[in-house]
């Protein structure tokens, strides 16, 4: 059906097809006028243009301005010749696989980790020792006023029969108040894991990233209160399997921070990371266990040194398990983030 509009009263007029060239009377207005080729009809400027060949849905041509691709990575499966597909795929950003940095699962070699800790320790001191003690102030007040809240402990010299249910409410109270606890405290480890990542990397660090984590700290909180529901019920039922699921899953707020990766994907790629490296990370936590103690053991004092030594060194295992530490003088993988 041809479509087209009386030139001289404007009335829609509807011929059937093969009647172009051919002239036509309006009913409206009486007025004659030649019918149109449907490709001398004039365009519907809010319409967009049609290919050629309606079955041809290949990309767009190139255009001026478009971006293009100027440095070699690693094939990301999309059209280098696509102008209108998003930069990272177009070399504006680079790609390493299923992340904003990409990762490729490494050993971890325990000497190779404890001294690459212990360089990058020696030259931040002075902001691990800050951010260190002031999370753990943050953290033991935090702590401490929830308890209050929930009033954990409030019915320990009850007697008899009020005994036994202020046993089950005591235990509810204290599940109620630490996952309260993990929820707040993931905050800080969000920021803790931001702040070392660019130590490790050689960027500049600040205090000021221990709180840059708002925009991702609600999906982070739940991944940190889901590994911590699921070791604790592992270590529960038995400890193995809670070892197993700390040892496989312990980089899963690591990955979710530095790979922007979603729930789920964080976990899998954790278990990637770690499928090979679990007694590596177990003589890693080990060690970190023994200088906690001794920690401990100097007044509590000692605490504020190892304690961000650990914590730091986590994040270097991290960077190795994942393929991003660098070999000495090389420098750190380029940050993709638009």
């Amino acid at each position: 059906m041809i479509e087209f509009r009386c030139q001289q009263c404007g009335a829609t007029l509807r011929v059937p097809p093969g009647t172009e060239g051919k002239q036509a009377k309006c009913p409206q207005c009486s007025a004659l006028m030649t019918i149109p080729t449907p490709a001398a009809r004039p365009a519907d400027p809010f319409r967009p243009a049609l290919p050629a060949d309606p079955t041809d849905f290949s990309a767009p041509p190139p255009r001026e301005g478009a971006f293009k691709e100027t440095t070699a990575y690693p094939d990301t499966g999309a059209d280098p010749n696509n102008p209108f597909q998003s930069p990272q795929y177009a070399g504006a950003y680079p790609s390493h696989g299923p992340g904003r940095r990409g990762f490729y699962p490494s050993p971890i070699l325990f000497g190779e980790v404890f001294e690459r800790t212990w360089q990058v320790y020696k030259a931040n001191l002075g902001l691990l020792l800050g951010g260190g003690f002031l999370i753990f102030v943050l953290m033991g007040i935090i702590t401490q006023v929830v308890n209050v809240l929930f009033g954990v402990n409030a019915d320990q010299f009850q007697v008899g029969f009020q005994v036994q249910v202020d046993n089950a409410s005591s235990m509810l109270r204290q599940v109620a108040a630490g996952l309260v606890i993990q929820v707040i405290n993931a905050f800080f480890f969000l920021g803790w894991i931001t702040m070392t990542l660019k130590m490790a990397r050689g960027e500049n660090a600040s205090l000021g990233d221990l709180f840059s984590v708002v925009p991702i700290y609600p999906q982070g909180a739940a991944i940190h209160v889901l590994f911590a529901l699921g070791a604790t019920i592992g270590f529960m039922l038995c400890f193995f399997p809670g070892l197993w699921f700390a040892l496989a899953f312990g980089l899963t707020l690591y990955m979710f921070v530095d790979q922007r990766t979603g729930t789920v994907e964080s976990f899998q790629y954790s278990y990637r990371a770690m499928r090979g490296n679990m007694l590596t990370l177990l003589g890693l936590e080990l060690v970190m266990l023994g200088l906690i103690v001794a920690g401990v053991i100097a007044c509590c004092v000692g605490l504020f040194l190892t304690l961000p030594f650990c914590g730091l060194l986590m994040t270097i295992a991290y960077l190795a398990a994942t393929g991003q530490l660098p070999s000495q003088g090389e420098p750190s993988a380029p940050d993709t983030t638009p």
